[in-house]
């Protein structure tokens, strides 16, 4: 439960470690409903001015949600929950495709260097069999959409990295989903064999151990997938 708070210059701070650790611990969760601030006065033993400065920080951080009328609620901040919103982002605004693509190049640009230096041999011979199923879809006729995010999400398991890793997930399936789109024609974007090209060039600087080549290598990759998404969603 939450406890009083020691009095000192960074009372509000306290308020908003207090509360975090509570969220952490699963006594509060996303949709639940804060103590009201009166409540929340008496647990912490600080004045409602205080709890007011830390409810303001902790909604600018995303952290709650604070609705007149209705209290001060946990936000979702799950991948999923996130990554939704992404989606959303992109489907009712496709202008947005250019910052995602801007994103996915400062990302996995680096992650693909990371995976030179880094990589194992597990690591070499997953994003290997993430590569053949790839090659194994587009025979096949299909468009090889979840394979590639298999062989992305190898690549950013290369980093060792756990935060890049989350992000890569983060950020993968709003990145799918362009291609996804019912305006988006494979054909049209001939990008099958492309992009199967591509990622075996970075796949061998990845295990020729050569950074510069495989960032080169997916920054050439993201320019052309971003061109050809705006080219079939224009």
């Amino acid at each position: 439960m939450l406890h009083p708070i020691r009095k000192n210059d960074n009372l509000y701070q306290k308020v908003i470690l207090a509360i975090k650790d509570y969220i952490r611990e699963g006594k509060l969760k996303p949709g639940d409903k804060l103590p009201t601030e009166r409540e929340l006065v008496e647990l912490l033993h600080v004045s409602r001015t205080t709890i007011r400065e830390a409810l303001r920080v902790m909604e600018i951080l995303g952290i709650l949600e604070i609705s007149v009328g209705r209290g001060t609620f946990v936000t979702d901040l799950s991948l999923e929950s996130i990554a939704n919103s992404i989606s959303n982002m992109l489907y009712f605004e496709k202008e947005n495709i250019d910052y995602l693509y801007e994103v996915r190049e400062m990302i996995e640009v680096k992650n693909a260097g990371l995976a030179a230096e880094r990589a194992n041999e597990e690591d070499i011979q997953r994003i290997e069999n993430a590569a053949e199923k790839l090659k194994g879809a587009l025979n096949k006729k299909g468009h090889g959409i979840i394979e590639e995010k298999y062989l992305h999400v190898a690549i950013a398991k290369a980093t060792h990295n756990p935060i890049l890793f989350s992000i890569l997930n983060l950020i993968i399936d709003p990145y799918l989903e362009v291609f996804l789109h019912p305006s988006y024609d494979f054909k049209v974007a001939n990008r099958e064999r492309e992009a199967i090209n591509e990622h075996l060039i970075i796949i061998d600087a990845i295990k020729k151990h050569d950074p510069n080549a495989a960032m080169e290598a997916m920054k050439i990759h993201i320019n052309l997938s971003k061109e050809s998404a705006k080219m079939t969603l224009s």
